[in-house]
This record gives structure tokens, C-alpha cells and sequence, in this order.
């Protein structure tokens, strides 16, 4: 779920795991549903990376799942491209000496 007064301009994903065992994706947000994609090919490439050809814009207070199938039981890395719009600074800044 993304938090009040936030906004995600999303525009791909990257995967930087030298071995790659993802083979499909597909992801849902709260009003639309999309189809499993076969990413099999990003096997042959160093770093490989999906770019959409249009944009989604993930609004306040919507949720977002993401879902990928994987061939073995591993830590698989998936990051999303884009950009992060906010209101208040101060929720996603740490107290001072905190982790964040």
C-alpha cells in the first residue's frame, strides 16, 4: 500500500543478480490486473533491465503487488525504475542518528 500524499512514477525494472532465476513476472494494482510476462531472455544479459513503453502512475493510498515465478529456491532481486513524489520531507527522512 503506498502511504497518504505519496507518488510513484514507474517506468521499469531492474534485475542485478548475477544468476538469475526469475522467469516470469506479472503485477496487479488496485483497479487493473496485468497478464504474466516471460522474462527468460534476461538470462543472456549482463545486467538486464525492463523499460515499459509507457509509464504507470501509482497514486496515494493505492496498493501494488508484484509477483514473479522462480525456478529454484533463491534471494532474487527485483528493482523498480522510476521516481518517488512526496509531500512531507520529514516521512522519509530518519530521526537524526536512526536507521532509516
Amino acid at each position: 500500500m503506498i502511504p497518504e500524499d505519496f507518488q510513484v512514477g514507474w517506468i521499469g525494472l531492474a534485475f542485478p543478480n548475477k544468476q538469475q532465476q526469475i522467469t516470469e513476472i506479472r503485477w496487479q494494482t488496485s483497479d487493473r490486473k496485468f497478464g504474466m510476462i516471460n522474462i527468460e531472455e534476461i538470462h543472456s544479459y549482463n545486467k538486464p533491465a525492463i523499460i515499459f513503453e509507457e509509464g504507470f502512475l501509482l497514486k496515494e493510498e493505492q496498493a501494488f503487488h508484484l509477483y514473479g515465478y522462480v525456478e529454484e529456491f533463491d534471494y532474487q532481486r527485483i528493482v523498480m525504475l522510476g521516481a518517488l513524489y512526496y509531500k512531507v520531507i520529514d516521512k522519509v527522512l530518519g530521526a537524526p542518528g536512526s536507521p532509516i
